[in-house]
This record gives C-alpha cells, structure tokens and sequence, in this order.
C-alpha cells in the first residue's frame, strides 16, 4: 500500500491522505479541482506548496481548527433543535403553560443563536434545556 494526499491544487489544503495500490487508484479518488501526489501528511498541521508538504502557518492552523470547531457545533446545535422540534407540534405545544412555551422559545432562539456568541467557536455557552 502506498500514501497518497489528496489536496487543493489553489489552496494546497489536504482533502485526506489515502493508503492505496497504485497512482491509478489515487487518481480514482481525486475529485475535479483537486490533486495527489505520493506522500503522507497530517490535514491539521500540514498543507501542499509547490509540489511538496508543508507546514501551515500558524494562522492556517487556527482558521482549520476554528473550522473543525464550528463544524462539530452546528452539528451539535442542530442536533439539540431537532431533538426539541417535537415541542412545536400544535398538539403539544397547546397543553403547555405561557411560562413552559416562553421558555422552550428562548432556548430555541439561544440554540440558533450560537454563532453570534462572542467566543464562538472555540468557547460556547450551550443553553439550559428547559424541563
């Protein structure tokens, strides 16, 4: 098996590293716009210039990593959203009292609002789910 990095040919960002047979099974695995060449790399710490691997600076890491970070907190934010949605059913949202509703409201609203937080997204203050 032979390393392969699958990169951006504008950027140079690594798309992932694959472990393969051959060149042709590389190329099989390189979506348009992207290249590969024989090599292993680490996607968070590494990039593709003129040909080879590279170190990213560290401005590149921390733009990756607030990406990695945004990513899994939308994931979880759209998850706990999902989880309440059943709450803006007629029929159940009808049986609760005005303080419940206004409260599964605003943790909604707070839930959507998550971007907007000043720390996001490396410090996020996640929302009490109201009982």
């Amino acid at each position: 098996m032979i390393d392969y990095v699958i990169y951006n040919t504008s950027s140079g960002e690594i798309l992932k590293v694959i472990k393969v047979l051959s060149s042709d099974a590389a190329a099989a695995n390189t979506p348009s716009g992207y290249s590969y060449l024989q090599s292993t790399a680490d996607i968070s710490t590494q990039k593709v210039s003129g040909g080879s691997v590279v170190s990213k600076t560290d401005s590149e890491k921390t733009t990756f990593n607030n990406s990695i970070l945004s990513r899994n907190a939308i994931k979880k934010r759209n998850k706990l959203l999902f989880d309440s949605d059943y709450i803006q059913t007629v029929d159940f949202n009808a049986k609760l009292s005005d303080s419940a509703r206004t409260n599964w409201q605003n943790y909604r609203q707070a839930l959507r609002d998550i971007p907007n937080q000043a720390g996001y997204p490396s410090s996020i203050t996640w929302p009490t789910k109201p009982t």
